[in-house]
């Protein structure tokens, strides 16, 4: 019994940019799309003329509504090198637009789409570690480089560090920040002792940027600037308090001295007053003179006692 069934219907597509080196998966959503027993994705390296004949590179049909394609590199779509390095230079200036359409069985209407276009980008740039070495000290690990989401966002950026994997938590233009794992990964190549560093974007870019030590012992890489100025201010603060008990000793001693003096102008005073009452008065203030004398010669010795 043959069973008719409608043509698909292409609602949307996206993304609708690549990077040169292609491999990205691009999302297909539709009606009928399961009706058709293959599908492949064409791109044409003209305006989808009738004697064009495109570059194809096969999709998956999941469900009625969904299936995905993947981007074929542009040296593929332009077999001959000289064209090949011309859209690549005109991608790296400025997005290249390629004509793009579906093969499904024999549904020829979708052969060419008029109402996409998938653009091409210059592939992202990521740098290599310094000294192909990367400490890191818990938080995030940052990765530098250029063009990195022009093509790509975090969800099809992946990050190996030795066999394990870094999460990835944001995608800019020029930094990449993961989580890894709370242990340091063993290797992935027994020819080294750490962990490679390796970020797959798509299905085809690898980049190698070195190895990663984890900081295991807590230690801190305080640069001898830091160092310098903790001790300056260091020595600063010892110097003021310096100058700080040095100023108070002194005022504790004019503060002692003063009140020995009004101590002993107010015994005078008493003694005074008192020996005007007293028929001895002359050996009353012969006493007097005595007590003082001994008092102040005491005050004197004490003085110069060693501290």
């Amino acid at each position: 019994m043959f069973l008719d069934t409608p043509d698909p219907i292409i609602h949307e597509i996206k993304p609708l940019t690549s990077f040169s080196s292609g491999g990205r998966i691009v999302a297909i959503h539709g009606e009928y799309l399961d009706s058709a027993t293959t599908a492949k994705l064409l791109v044409y390296d003209t305006n989808g003329s009738p004697d064009s004949v495109p570059f194809a590179t096969n999709c998956h049909i999941f469900t009625s509504r969904l299936m995905e394609c993947r981007t074929p590199a542009l040296r593929d779509i332009f077999p001959n090198e000289a064209e090949a390095v011309r859209a690549r230079g005109t991608s790296e200036s400025s997005p290249l637009g390629l004509q793009i359409g579906l093969h499904m069985d024999n549904v020829t209407s979708l052969r060419v789409l008029h109402r996409f276009r998938l653009n091409y980008v210059s592939d992202p740039t990521y740098e290599n570690f310094t000294n192909n070495l990367k400490i890191y000290k818990g938080d995030a690990l940052v990765i530098e480089g250029h063009s990195l989401n022009m093509a790509s966002d975090q969800n099809e950026v992946r990050v190996a560090i030795g066999n394990d994997y870094c999460n990835v938590t944001s995608l800019t233009p020029t930094q990449l920040l993961c989580i890894p794992p709370a242990q340091q990964p063993p290797p992935g190549d027994v020819s080294s002792e750490l962990p490679e560093v390796t970020v797959l974007v798509g299905t085809k870019l690898r980049y190698k940027l070195g190895y990663v030590r984890y900081n295991t012992n807590g230690e801190e890489f305080i640069s001898s600037e830091v160092i310098g100025a903790i001790s300056a201010v260091t020595a600063i603060l010892v110097s003021i308090g310096i100058v700080i008990l040095i100023v108070l000793k002194h005022k504790s001693t004019q503060v002692r001295e003063l009140s020995v003096n009004k101590v002993e102008t107010v015994q005078f005073h008493d003694f005074f007053l008192r020996s005007n009452g007293n028929t001895s008065g002359s050996k009353s203030k012969w006493t007097f003179w005595r007590t003082m004398s001994g008092a102040s010669a005491s005050r004197r010795l004490q003085s110069c006692r060693p501290i």
